[in-house]
């Protein structure tokens, strides 16, 4: 089985990120997709970020 990691903050999640998903699942020819929720993004600033596991129900929700 091939499987491809998509990680991010998807803060919040949006179609973008599912579109991503999608084009990653094809052009890569995988099985499946994963999304792996960041707890902090180093490179973007804390304020505004919701909490990973509420980012995480809702990555589950948008699948």
């Amino acid at each position: 089985m091939k499987v491809g990691i998509l990680g991010g903050s998807f803060n919040p999640i949006h179609k973008g990120h599912i579109a991503l998903a999608r084009r990653l699942l094809v052009e890569a020819n995988l099985d499946e997709v994963w999304l792996m929720v960041s707890p902090q993004n180093p490179l973007k600033r804390q304020d505004g970020l919701l909490d990973e596991y509420a980012r995480l129900d809702m990555a589950g929700m948008a699948v």
